[in-house]
């Protein structure tokens, strides 16, 4: 039997939990809306598909928590210190700590939190919440940074990493103006270009970190290059540079990386790290078509539209409400949608079956 290491059992596991997840979610897309709808006379929601679906829900929610507080352990490379475990250790506890603090908070009513006066341990722990969303690139770019061959190269990468964590924090929490999305996406690919010129990158990585780093950059510069090109063309220097700033620094929306397809993405990433690669064509297609899958929903949402069907995009575009390419662009963000469940589940199943077979 093959010997595995603890970061090839947590990954292992964080991809079986992914895989459960993916499952679930492919059940909830048998239920007929209508069947889940409230019903005359009363109009509540009641019947046994309403329940499972809520119980599925809840499910597919603490799978993902799991995830979240199990994924730290898959950063060390096979054969770390001491150190890099006991961190291991230490990120997966407080990722618990706060998952608990959200489950407790959300069974609590508004007027126990106000009668408790917990209005800002709830905004600290919202704000501590939003690691658990983003726990893959986070997890991803420490691994990367504890493959670094110097000592204080890799000190220096997970304090730059631990800085840039507070000052998310602080972003959410409404303490800092700056967002820290594009300095993270930096360290990311900072440290991949590292490990590649040293040779210590795993060609299978690439296609993950490439789909994920455009995940990460081209819907946040389809949504600001309009605006940052409508700022420059103010004539009045003093208008022109304050409207440029807060083109190019305002807070945007991430919900692009949040969801099981940037999650596993950087799954895929760390399981080209730990395993060796059994299909290189294979590798590369899982990464696109999950890059696609995840990106196409996310473009259509920077330009402003939502995804329709086929029907009512044909509708839009006979009455001149959108444009060709609008309608395109908004039929293709409807497919990845569709398509996005079961593609979850076969690139997950994928991974857990070829990807994890042979440690690397």
């Amino acid at each position: 039997m093959t010997d595995f290491a603890p970061s090839h059992i947590a990954l292992r596991l964080c991809l079986a939990l992914a895989l459960a997840s993916a499952g679930l979610s492919l059940l909830l897309l048998t239920i007929p809306r209508e069947m889940v709808m409230p019903q005359p006379p009363l109009y509540q929601f009641e019947g046994l598909p309403f329940r499972i679906v809520q119980g599925a829900t809840l499910a597919i929610s603490l799978l993902s928590l799991l995830i979240a507080a199990v994924l730290p352990q898959a950063a060390p490379a096979p054969g770390s210190g001491n150190g890099a475990r006991i961190g291991a250790h230490l990120a997966s506890g407080a990722v618990a700590l706060i998952a608990v603090a959200n489950i407790w908070l959300s069974t609590r009513s508004e007027f126990e939190l106000v009668a408790r006066d917990a209005y800002a341990l709830q905004i600290a722990v919202m704000s501590l919440g939003a690691i658990i969303g983003i726990a893959g690139p986070l997890v991803l770019t420490a691994a990367l940074a504890l493959r670094l061959p110097q000592r204080g190269a890799r000190l220096a990468a997970l304090a730059a990493l631990a800085l840039l964590v507070l000052a998310d924090v602080a972003h959410t929490a409404g303490l800092s103006p700056l967002p820290t999305g594009a300095a993270l996406l930096a360290l990311l690919l900072l440290l991949a270009v590292t490990l590649h010129r040293q040779a210590l990158l795993p060609e299978a990585s690439r296609p993950w970190l490439i789909a994920l780093a455009t995940l990460w950059a081209l819907p946040w510069m389809v949504a600001r290059l309009p605006l940052s090109g409508a700022a420059l063309m103010i004539s009045d220097p003093a208008q022109r540079f304050p409207a440029l700033a807060e083109a190019l620094f305002a807070s945007a929306p991430a919900n692009h990386l949040l969801g099981p397809l940037p999650l596993l993405l950087c799954l895929g990433a760390l399981a080209s790290l730990l395993f060796a690669q059994p299909n290189r064509r294979v590798n590369g297609t899982a990464a696109t078509l999950l890059c696609l899958a995840a990106l196409l929903p996310a473009l259509t949402n920077a330009l402003g539209y939502g995804p329709f069907g086929p029907s009512a995009v044909f509708d839009m575009l006979r009455s001149g409400a959108v444009s060709a390419g609008a309608a395109l662009a908004i039929f293709l963000g409807w497919v990845a949608v569709t398509t996005a469940v079961p593609l979850t589940a076969l690139c997950a199943a994928w991974l857990w079956l070829r990807g994890t077979r042979t440690p690397a």
